[in-house]
């Protein structure tokens, strides 16, 4: 490399590295910016004005800001750094930049940092950049790791607090503790990586290994590009010996983090499953989940879209250096700070390609510690803690801010506690398998057909006893007919697996490529005012492997005693979903799938009435969900689940608070005297008994 390059990159190492002797190096601008008055605006917003542009604008000018960025301003690169393209090619028709500081009174956070693109004063801005957070200087923002920032993630710095979360997580963290299993489980097989700078490696059957033995796994994306795998005619080889250089990049990598974190032995399924074996992938496949839970920590391969991809990454020094800023503005107390992008995990982690895939999300969920190999730099996530390289002690706020929505367990049953605090503990499950199946939904499976059931199954045997799962769906008497009315997003394109997986009122039975994601209709706050508008009688699936409930399914039925009510609908907007009239009563509508027509006859069955009090009268205070079918056509009263409706009371109540009758008085009225009585009645003149005396059996297959 020539002198002045290699002196050109060092440079910006000592810039990066100036951080941890004192503040980030920031231009004469930004310097100004955090000691300047802050001019109040509106709802906590308020100008920073630094040095005043040669235009006499309160802000920078947009040369000044890009010479910055070359010049090091450790701030003026970071949000450099995180525009798109798109926006740094429009900031050329701004003018100058102004710099906005919010201080929402709602927020955890103390302030945060904007820019704003102007070229005139009256006009609306051009664009503005994300929000970089400031983060209070604390104990747990600082490392004492002295050794030198790299160019890329695999250096000895990144290894070095790779350690120390490890360390920090397995002796000091509590509810990590819990989570890390004690009982004696190894995989079928291993990959044995041998000593740190040893190439051998080898397949090895762990009932040769101590019961304790730690192990790592890996997580990655198999893509277009199909790596070195384990068939039959490979096995004895494999035992012997793998090449190393025949392995995929993302491998090779994978093997080398684990040998310097100090681990022998790694799981890597292409290699640890022997692919083209149904008996072996299927035996293997239910014990996965079992795989990532015992699992010392878990590599994940953020980055890569394949096995080309590899997890290390190169980077700015810059971007791994904390931004560490002292303000003093005249209005508050003196002040150090780090400035951290906003929802950094958001754009990092769950953007990147690994996110999207369906089997991961059990992966990740279950392990008790991950290293994402991101964009830049490596993350960390374990029950208590979402670190990254920048901010090995977490940046908590920001951090925070970018994974509301977890992956593991314990912070989905403290968000559940958060949001619902009146629901009783045992609740706490139901909730957290409704999260997973939101978010598993939300992913791309390349096999649905065989994987649907296997790829959700660790979770499911974590939360579901066996007698109670149901194809997907959680059976038991509290849940059953909440599960029964899931649905998809509006913008759902969802299609029917052409080939038989499940029964239509699994949300299993939709091709999980592109329907986006599987809701929930439930109050959680108010569970105990929810009344069941249908009598569960039956409910039953034959299952591929009788010895695997978590399975595949090769039939399935639910008998239940409920009244269907059929009427044509008009549709007040879009013809896939949307609010419509049924007869006169108002409802939303949710289709599954295809296509419904002005004028097409629905048949709905009401299955649950919600209301916010104890004391009521039907009519008052209420909301009817219910499920949409579609005759089967071979036997009477037996229907495909075809979709999802609510009917909501927003007319019970006019203008002067007085009583009218609103859509359930009449939806109520339709059910118990036909499609042609849909008079006005008054709250109260409906019982519960009166719906239950003219219910039917029904068949939904």
């Amino acid at each position: 490399m020539p002198s002045d390059a290699m002196s050109s990159r060092e440079r910006w190492i000592d810039i990066a590295m100036a951080t941890y002797e004192g503040s980030s190096q920031l231009c004469g601008f930004c310097e100004d910016l955090f000691h300047a008055k802050l001019d109040f605006q509106h709802d906590g917003i308020y100008t920073a004005f630094g040095r005043m542009s040669e235009e006499s604008k309160p802000g920078q000018s947009v040369e000044d800001f890009k010479q910055a960025v070359v010049d090091g301003c450790h701030l003026c690169w970071l949000f450099w750094s995180y525009l798109s393209e798109d926006t740094r090619a429009g900031i050329d028709e701004a003018e100058w930049i102004e710099y906005h500081v919010i201080r929402p009174k709602s927020s955890l956070y103390i302030q945060a940092l904007q820019q704003m693109w102007k070229s005139s004063d009256e006009g609306p801005p051009l664009g503005w950049s994300e929000l970089m957070i400031l983060v209070p200087d604390t104990d747990t923002s600082k490392t004492d790791i002295s050794t030198r920032i790299s160019y890329s993630s695999n250096s000895e710095r990144t290894y070095a607090i790779a350690k120390r979360w490890l360390k920090e997580c397995s002796e000091n963290h509590t509810i990590c503790k819990k989570h890390v299993l004690n009982d004696a489980f190894l995989p079928t097989r291993l990959l044995d990586l041998g000593l740190l700078n040893d190439c051998s490696i080898s397949l090895c059957l762990s009932e040769s290994l101590e019961r304790n033995t730690k192990y790592m796994t890996l997580s990655h994306c198999w893509g277009s590009a199909v790596p070195l795998t384990l068939i039959g005619d490979t096995f004895a080889k494999f035992i012997e010996d793998i090449p190393y250089f025949d392995l995929p990049r993302t491998f090779q990598e994978a093997i080398r983090i684990t040998r310097n974190l100090g681990i022998r032995y790694l799981w890597i399924d292409s290699l640890c499953i022997i692919q083209g074996s149904s008996d072996d992938w299927k035996r293997e496949a239910a014990m996965m989940g079992e795989v990532y839970r015992h699992s010392w920590c878990n590599i994940a391969a953020t980055k890569a879209r394949d096995g080309r991809g590899g997890c290390f990454d190169d980077r700015h020094p810059l971007l791994v250096s904390p931004c560490r800023i002292k303000t003093t503005w005249p209005d508050e107390s003196h002040r150090t700070f780090y400035c951290v992008p906003n929802r950094i995990w958001n754009s990092e982690i769950d953007a990147c390609p690994l996110s999207t895939r369906g089997w991961v999300f059990q992966e990740i969920m279950l392990s008790p510690r991950v290293l994402h190999y991101g964009k830049g730099q490596v993350f960390w996530e374990c029950c208590e803690l979402r670190a990254c390289e920048s901010h090995p002690g977490g940046a908590e706020i920001a951090l925070d801010e970018g994974t509301k929505i977890s992956l593991d367990r314990h912070t989905i049953q403290e968000d559940h506690k958060r949001r619902f605090k009146q629901t009783p503990p045992e609740h706490d499950r139901y909730y957290m398998w409704d999260s997973a199946i939101y978010q598993y939904s939300k992913r791309d499976l390349t096999f649905p057909q065989k994987d649907i059931f296997y790829a959700i199954s660790g979770i499911a045997r974590l939360l579901i006893p066996p007698e109670e799962y149901l194809a997907g769906l959680w059976n038991s008497p509290q849940t059953l007919v909440e599960q029964l009315l899931w649905h998809t997003n509006l913008n759902s394109s969802a299609i029917r697996s052409p080939r038989y997986r499940a029964p239509s009122w699994s949300w299993a039975s939709l091709d999980s490529d592109g329907f986006g994601s599987v809701g929930f209709e439930v109050i959680e706050d108010q569970l105990s005012h929810n009344h069941d508008l249908v009598q569960i009688l039956e409910a039953e699936v034959v299952l591929e492997d009788p010895a695997d409930p978590y399975g595949p399914v090769t039939d399935g039925h639910i008998k239940l005693r409920g009244t269907v009510i059929t009427s044509p609908i008009s549709l007040h907007g879009r013809s896939r979903t949307n609010m419509c009239s049924f007869n006169t009563i108002q409802m939303s509508l949710n289709h599954d799938f295809g296509e419904l027509h002005e004028g097409c006859t629905v048949h709905c069955l009401p299955m649950r009435l919600d209301t916010s009090e104890d004391n009521y009268e039907i009519g008052s205070f209420d909301n009817i969900h219910g499920l949409i079918l579609e005759p089967t056509g071979v036997h009477e009263h037996e229907y495909y689940r075809r979709g999802y409706f609510v009917v909501l009371n927003e007319d019970a109540y006019n203008d002067n608070d007085e009583e009218s009758a609103g859509n359930i008085l009449r939806f109520w009225n339709m059910l118990l005297h036909g499609p042609s009585n849909t008079m006005d009645v008054k709250s109260g003149a409906f019982k519960y008994e009166d719906l239950k005396a003219i219910g039917r059996d029904i068949r939904l297959v």
